[in-house]
């Protein structure tokens, strides 16, 4: 069964999951038909070519793909005398979504017990951590 299908009144109906990363757009071509009263079909139009009618679906993008960090774990190692403001370690991830969706920012917050985050900041877009 393919992606979409058209019943005898003419409504165009979806069959699957649609998911604008993969295909955003669609051109179907539509014919249409009458039936002769011995359930042979003839075209719609006189001319010797179908009827068909043209719709072209544009699918909108949502915000459906989380961004993926490009490593799993990040290790880097500074010495005690780091500048305020010294670059450390340039984090990043990618999100599929297209547009305004695939923007990424960047936050950090505590992990575990000792809170060091007033030691460290991120730059929201880049992601490049520097000692505060």
């Amino acid at each position: 069964e393919g992606i979409f299908r058209i019943d005898s009144g003419g409504v165009l109906y979806v069959n699957k999951s649609l998911d604008h990363e993969t295909v955003s757009s669609y051109r179907l071509l539509i014919r249409a038909y009458s039936d002769e009263s011995n359930g042979r079909r003839r075209r719609a139009t006189e001319a010797d070519d179908p009827d068909y009618a043209e719709i072209l679906i544009t699918l909108q993008d949502e915000n459906d793909n989380s961004p993926v960090f490009s490593q799993d774990k990040y290790v880097t190692g500074v010495t005690e005398t780091i500048g305020t403001f010294a670059s450390i370690l340039r984090v990043e991830a990618t999100d599929s979504d297209s547009g305004n969706f695939s923007t990424i920012r960047y936050s950090m917050k505590q992990s575990g017990e000792e809170d060091f985050t007033g030691n460290f900041a991120i730059e929201g877009l880049t992601g490049v951590i520097k000692a505060a």
